[in-house]
């Protein structure tokens, strides 16, 4: 007898929503379990596992209905210790009573009719169970898990017997005196060292080490934590509830508009800000208040897929599925090899378009966000351009290509500017709109990268200088080249006095600390660049002394002020440097500068090439760029430009004086 003849041996009545029930009968000297079934219609009482389905390299033997099966450690350790914390959620009951539903044995994974059927009931079981049990990792000897539940567990008692639980003495009491841990350095892991004080180090990075365990990165994670009633977390005999978990988290959040910056002892502040980090604890309690929620209006979780970009999954096929049961998408499941995965995501795009009314808050091609060329190649998993590309954001924990400073003011977004939403179709593999042609890309730089530093710089220079020769009057300080450079980070023009702007001091700052770090290498490189681009301020301002000729007299104060506070010789003691190297590693993914045919600048995704084409669609509110190939275009991303040449762009289309093109994007 085999595994299959198990499954065939419990047929499931799929109008009666029967599934499959976990028993275990013994967990020494083997796991030993009995498979059953059981109606959801009769509402069974049991409880879901969530955990990490671990690597297809380390299988253990257990024993399900007197047949060996061969699972990875991590469920095999999930199940050896689940009736620990079942027996401790319900101690009056006898653990001979518990049942649980875990996805790898409860469904037939060599049956493609079998997933495609319980796949969709997820949501059912999630909901339905009286307790959902999250394994946190697979045992090892070497596991930080149980010292950083305990240290979480401590905070949150003190939290729950203390009042007030913010101020600074109440704070720090919370945090002092946490329970000792021996941290375990893991290859790889970051650490925080301090010989001062050795055990809030071993805390912080505890904590740290925490907030990486793959178990917070998995796709499936969103459906199974909203939908469950209770949700408890554990690994081997420690466990925390949700709730605990994230009172602690939102608490250490909210310091830090309860305290001044660096009130607290550096161990404290350090420990307080590990704790507000956890990202996908505050993605779960949000959506776990929009899902429970009784007002219907707020009920509407088809936007949720955004999620599926920042969680990574096994198969690619699950950043749809996984995501299904809450979001209200009718995407039955489709598990077969003949079924490509572009096939199901552009299934998944068709039921987007389709799901959008008037009064939505996306608008239906929201998706481009996380597709085109700038979001990964999309030809490994054979999807079309304009397709989102779930697997290659996840990889980059779901951020897109930043082209524009945050927190600075809002991006605008081109909501029904152009066309009708009836000129948006998907057919086959292409996706058809309007599009109003805005700029073309003529040059354009290397990538903001570490190495390219050199010839980037040299690259902004040279386009900067084709600018202000091909300006009428370039020392007009709205049409300045650098004005225009600066004004693509901000996505618009600098409001007026721009030569003592702080927004254009940011960007010159930016680039003088690249300018100052090739100075510094002291490499024979570097040296020619010295020679050649040693003066910054002349690098980017161009003559100076022709300025106060030809510039606006009422300015000239204002521009020599600014010369002066981009003319720094070296970082030494540059109490802006921090702040730059922050703004510069936000384009951490390789933002390139851009000149158009139009004589502006715009900031660029790295796949971006001469003769790319800046337009609007109808359907997507931020600005896309585009590629003409043949007969049709392929997406690349969006860009930084300034909306006031949008405006002009747009006034010109409203007079008649320019007209919308229908594109078919593959």
């Amino acid at each position: 007898m085999d595994s299959a003849s198990v499954y065939a041996s419990l047929p499931l009545d799929w109008p009666q929503k029967e599934i499959r029930f976990l028993e275990i009968l013994e967990t020494s000297p083997q796991l030993r379990c009995r498979l059953s079934k059981g109606s959801l219609l009769h509402n069974p009482k049991f409880c879901a596992l969530s955990y990490v389905w671990g690597t297809s390299r380390d299988y253990h033997d257990i024993v399900v209905n007197d047949v060996t099966f061969s699972v990875t450690k991590s469920l095999a350790d999930a199940l050896s210790n689940i009736q620990i914390h079942w027996t401790q959620a319900f101690p009056d009951r006898n653990k001979t009573d518990m049942r649980v539903w875990a996805d790898a044995l409860c469904i037939n994974q060599a049956d493609n009719a079998d997933k495609g059927y319980q796949v969709p009931l997820m949501k059912d079981i999630y909901s339905s169970a009286e307790i959902t049990f999250c394994s946190l990792d697979e045992i090892s000897s070497e596991s930080n898990i149980p010292a950083a539940i305990d240290i979480i567990s401590e905070i949150y008692s003190r939290l729950d017997q203390r009042h007030p639980i913010t101020g600074l003495d109440a704070v720090s009491g919370i945090l002092e005196d946490l329970p000792a841990h021996q941290f375990h350095r893991k290859v790889g892991g970051r650490t925080w060292g301090s010989d001062e004080h050795p055990i809030q180090a071993a805390q912080i990075s505890i904590i740290d080490n925490f907030d990486t365990l793959q178990y917070w990165r998995r796709a499936w994670i969103v459906q199974e934590l909203v939908l469950s009633k209770q949700v408890t977390m554990y690994y081997s005999t420690s466990s925390i509830r949700l709730e605990q978990f994230t009172r602690v988290v939102e608490w250490a959040k909210s310091l830090d508009q309860e305290l001044p910056p660096e009130t607290l002892p550096l161990g404290q502040n350090l420990l307080a800000i590990r704790l507000k980090v956890f990202k996908t604890i505050h993605e779960i309690k949000n959506l776990r208040r929009i899902y429970h929620c009784p007002c219907p209006e707020v009920h509407d979780m088809r936007f949720l897929w955004v999620q599926g970009a920042s969680f990574r999954a096994t198969n690619p096929k699950d950043h749809i599925y996984a995501l299904c049961g809450i979001t209200n998408l009718d995407i039955p499941p489709r598990y077969d090899e003949n079924v490509s995965v572009a096939e199901v995501y552009i299934e998944f795009c068709i039921e987007q378009v389709k799901s959008f009314g008037k009064n939505s808050y996306f608008e239906p091609l929201h998706f481009l966000s996380h597709a085109g060329l700038s979001n990964g190649d999309p030809t490994k998993l054979g999807l079309p351009t304009w397709v989102p590309n779930f697997p290659a954001c996840a990889e980059a924990y779901g951020e897109s290509v930043n082209i524009c400073f945050p927190h600075v003011r809002e991006v605008k977004e081109w909501r029904d500017c152009i066309g009708r939403s009836e000129d948006i179709s998907i057919r086959d593999r292409s996706l058809f709109t309007t599009s109003l042609h805005i700029d073309c890309i003529s040059d354009v730089s290397p990538a903001i990268q570490e190495g390219t530093e050199i010839p980037f710089l040299r690259h902004v220079y040279k386009m900067l200088k084709d600018s202000f020769e091909s300006s009428e009057n370039p020392y007009r300080k709205d049409a300045h080249p650098f004005l225009k450079l600066a004004s693509a980070f901000y996505h618009t023009r600098i409001p007026n006095q721009v030569w003592m702007s702080y927004e254009l001091i940011r960007v010159a700052r930016m680039f003088l600390w690249i300018h100052l770090s090739v100075l510094k290498a002291r490499k024979w490189a570097s040296k020619s660049y010295e020679d050649d681009c040693g003066d910054f301020p002349k690098n980017i301002c161009f003559d100076l002394e022709q300025y106060k000729e030809a510039g606006d007299r009422e300015e000239q104060p204002y521009f020599e002020s600014f010369v002066r506070n981009i003319s720094a010789k070296s970082l030494e003691g540059a109490e802006w440097s921090a702040d730059s190297f922050n703004d510069l590693n936000h384009f951490w993914r390789g933002v390139r500068v851009a000149r158009t045919i139009g004589n502006e600048f715009a900031l660029v995704p790295p796949q971006a090439e001469a003769g790319d084409h800046i337009v609007l669609l109808r359907g997507y509110p931020m600005l896309p760029l585009i590629r003409k190939v043949e007969e049709h275009y392929a997406y690349i991303g969006f860009v930084g430009f300034a909306e006031e040449v949008v405006e002009k762009k747009l006034q010109d289309y409203n007079t008649g004086e320019s007209k919308l093109e229908y594109v078919e994007i593959r």
